[in-house]
């Protein structure tokens, strides 16, 4: 009988979680973000966790980006969420810090990420090559490109986007050192 009723707790949740996204897909951001939030305050399981994630999308997408930062920060940071959802959330952070941060703070959000291994390392890496870019540091932007080609694992996309920049690069006269 608990099992059947924990179960049913859950799907609740979900449904409200489904219910909010299709409110977002409506363009009915404010009640969206009204229905995650009430569900970040009372769901269980994930739920929470994944309604936090939400809502700093939504804040984001509206082009509060600050805000949204924080908001993704505070995911980052909070050790009883889901590993796997603070590093998502630490990923959102880093994009979202490509626009309104300088280099070293992307750095030091995105470069443990960015490591081999980390399933989340190929966005991480073209995050540190844009940001580098901007940044005029057109030799780390060009590490960073080589390391996403280099990698077998990387998704098509990527790498693509990778090699158009790489392109950019040598357009610029920017040669691997050595």
């Amino acid at each position: 009988a608990w099992e059947y009723y924990t179960e049913q707790q859950l799907a609740g949740y979900g449904d409200r979680f489904m219910s909010a996204i299709e409110l977002s897909g409506q363009g009915q951001h404010e009640e969206a973000v009204k229905a995650l939030e009430e569900l970040a305050a009372d769901g269980g399981g994930r739920y929470p966790e994944l309604a936090r994630l939400r809502i700093a999308g939504e804040m984001a997408a509206r082009g509060d980006k600050a805000e949204a930062l924080k908001a993704y920060d505070a995911i980052a940071g909070d050790g009883a969420a889901l590993p796997a959802l603070r590093e998502v959330a630490r990923l959102q952070a880093g994009l979202l810090a490509v626009d309104i941060e300088e280099f070293a703070a992307v750095e030091s959000r995105l470069s443990s990420l960015a490591a081999a291994g980390n399933p989340l390392r190929h966005s991480a890496r073209e995050a540190l090559a844009v940001s580098a870019m901007k940044a005029g540091e057109d030799q780390t932007a060009l590490d960073w490109l080589n390391r996403i080609v280099e990698d077998s694992e990387a998704a098509g996309g990527v790498q693509n986007r990778a090699r158009l920049l790489l392109d950019y690069l040598a357009g610029k006269g920017v040669k691997a050192a050595g």
